[in-house]
């Protein structure tokens, strides 16, 4: 992961240069980037989340671990999407697990319009279904 990390940096102009700061300083590949912050794969393997508040741009940014299993497996499918070599690390659906009932298991949202298509993430992260002890909006 250590080579991803050093691609990442050599490219991260397309990224906020604070994100690419953050990544270098606590050695974490910027995996899911959204308005409200970021979550990040840790070399060691660890989901890390971080916000974009006022300690963000103040105090340095402080990563936290993931607590919820659902982003980490968000962010476990989509590092291993975007850099086939960490393809181990895509989740496995368990028999436990459910059936995403925002998209009924074919991870893409519907009603969106195929131009954004690409940019919006189902619930369940684009996996189609969602760890069995995950709460679900609504019930």
């Amino acid at each position: 992961m250590e080579e991803i990390l050093q691609q990442y940096l050599a490219a991260a102009a397309e990224h906020s240069r604070s994100v690419r700061d953050v990544a270098e300083k606590d050695r974490v590949i910027p995996i899911l980037i959204d308005w409200g912050g970021f979550h990040a794969l840790g070399l060691d393997g660890q989901v890390y989340v971080y916000l974009f508040d006022d300690n963000f741009y103040l105090a340095g940014a402080q990563g936290k671990i993931e607590p919820l299993q659902r982003y980490r497996n968000t962010v476990y499918y989509l590092a291993s999407k975007k850099y086939p070599e960490l393809n181990h690390l895509n989740p496995v659906r368990q028999d436990t697990d459910r059936t995403c009932p925002f998209c009924d298991g074919s991870g893409i949202v519907d009603d969106i319009p195929d131009s954004i298509r690409n940019n919006v993430l189902c619930y369940c992260g684009g996996l189609g279904w969602i760890p069995a002890d995950d709460v679900i909006p609504g019930n």
